[in-house]
């Protein structure tokens, strides 16, 4: 590798394996900062000339070449060469191939390939976070669809994956807007981290340039600036490993969701159907529709707990200011915003077509003891029986109903039901088969949960309303940081234009 850009006091050129074993993957990956590098190029130079370091001849040729490169990767002719090693002195080698080194070396003036890589970093998270909280959005939607049609359809909540008690499909799928909704706060309160201007803090030390720092903060829609330089070069790998630690949630989240899923899709539950869209079958077996998707999705939660892990491995014991260690971060970055984003869409769409088997649940939920714990509630609220000891004589019945070629609670007679209380307590009381049959309907056990936060009907439909509410205010503020960048970027090219015609 020739070292004519950043060869300084080094005389020889770059071993080829040592060239390949420094930029490995990572120009790659820099692919993908080849827009944000360019508009970092567009604001740092545009700040130069407005402190009169580049003159105005100078700032509309290095423009003039800036747009050009970008009109290139626009039209996809814009590549980078490994050789040059990075997408910065990619981009400058480019200027300078089109305008000469006399001006062309004079647009990374008053700052480092430090303060560079940062700026194109916090400007593509925030892109990808915004791109990430609008998929969430999505598949929030789809969730409230989902429990909107099912207020009422009985579903099987559980406890150590054994049933447990009544819930409605609408409550799961409740439970999981809650859940995700707490991964879109997460995220916003990291856009706001991430939304800060680092430019201009050079290696470590800043410049003994006049720079306006404001200045370029303006230009790239910042919401504010990281002012101490040190700390600036210090905090590379910070916002990515919050980032990231972001996404082990909404992966665990997503995880959890296809969990239920595959375990819901097997013969002995046969709750759900998946759409053959999202389903594979086997090479050898024909009979076989397995949830290939579900089971990546999760899979991938590992995949990307590994890229925290691995982020926070590599920052570990590293001194402050910039090291070379920092570049294996991208990695973890890039292919963990990759994997969520993929994810994300899958889960939406695997949810909006898969079916439930309603006649399946209801005979589940209808042939089993989950209705245990209302009929302890029965003694307790009409026969004042003490918790425990009412707990006590539905254990034992359940008991001898299972020993009994596994009895159905609809066979529960009021007999039954005073005999274990007169045999467990020594109370004699009348228990009618109207309260018995009350007792022991899933439907109307869940219509009782009537409080805050409960899976009846009625405060099911009103979490959904407030959710919706909700929905939409975070969809709006959303929906205004990207119109802000977008904003942002159409005028910051819009005063390239004018300097460029002027």
């Amino acid at each position: 590798m020739s070292r004519k850009i950043v060869g300084g006091r080094l005389e020889d050129d770059l071993d080829e394996i040592v060239e390949k074993f420094l930029s490995g993957k990572d120009i790659i990956y820099d692919a993908e900062l080849i827009q944000f590098d360019i508009y970092g190029n567009i604001a740092h130079n545009l700040m130069l000339n407005k402190i009169g370091v580049i003159s105005d001849k100078e700032i509309k040729e290095i423009l003039m070449a800036l747009k050009k490169i970008h009109e290139d990767w626009k039209s996809g002719k814009f590549t980078l060469l490994q050789e040059l090693e990075d997408v910065h002195m990619n981009i400058e080698h480019a200027v300078t191939e089109q305008i000469g080194p006399e001006i062309g070396g004079k647009m990374h003036l008053a700052r480092s390939r430090n303060d560079q890589i940062l700026v194109d970093l916090r400007l593509y998270m925030r892109d990808e976070i915004i791109s990430i909280q609008k998929l969430i959005l999505g598949l929030v939607s789809v969730l409230i669809e989902k429990a909107e049609a099912n207020i009422e359809t009985l579903y099987i909540g559980y406890t150590h994956q054994q049933q447990a008690q009544p819930i409605t499909f609408a409550h799961w799928c409740m439970a999981h807007v809650d859940t995700v909704f707490r991964d879109l706060e997460r995220l916003a309160q990291t856009y706001q981290r991430v939304n800060v201007n680092p430019l201009g803090a050079g290696a470590i030390a800043g410049t003994s340039w006049p720079i306006d720092r404001q200045y370029t903060t303006e230009l790239l829609g910042f919401d504010g600036l990281q002012e101490n330089t040190l700390d600036v070069i210090s905090s590379r790998g910070e916002f990515e490993a919050e980032l990231v630690s972001n996404f082990t949630f909404i992966m665990t989240h997503l995880g959890r969701i296809v969990e239920d899923i595959i375990i819901g899709t097997t013969s002995e539950f046969g709750f759900i159907t998946l759409s053959d869209s999202y389903a594979t079958g086997s090479s050898i077996m024909p009979q076989k529709k397995n949830p290939d998707a579900a089971e990546l999705i999760r899979a991938k939660v590992g995949v990307v707990n590994g890229n925290f892990l691995k982020i926070l491995s590599i920052l570990k014991g590293l001194p402050s200011g910039y090291s070379r260690d920092h570049q294996e971060l991208k990695d973890a970055l890039f292919s963990s915003i990759e994997t969520v984003k993929l994810s994300i869409k899958v889960l939406t769409g695997l949810l909006s077509t898969m079916q439930l088997n309603i006649e399946k649940i209801e005979n589940q939920v209808q042939d089993n003891f989950i209705i245990a714990t209302e009929l302890v509630d029965l003694l307790i609220k009409e026969y004042k029986i003490p918790f425990r000891t009412a707990y006590t004589i539905i254990g034992n019945l359940v008991k001898d109903f299972f020993k009994q070629n596994n009895k159905k609670p609809s066979e529960i007679t009021p007999e039954i039901l005073m005999n274990y209380v007169k045999t467990s307590s020594n109370q004699e009381i009348l228990i009618s088969s109207e309260n018995i049959k009350k007792a022991i309907d899933p439907l109307e056990t869940i219509k009782r949960r009537s409080h805050v936060g409960g899976p009846a009907p009625q405060e099911e439909q009103r979490m959904i309303q407030d959710r919706k509410k909700n929905l939409e205010g975070v969809k709006g503020k959303i929906l205004q940081n990207e119109r802000k960048v977008e904003e942002t970027i159409n005028n910051l090219m819009k005063i390239v234009e004018k300097k460029v015609s002027g």
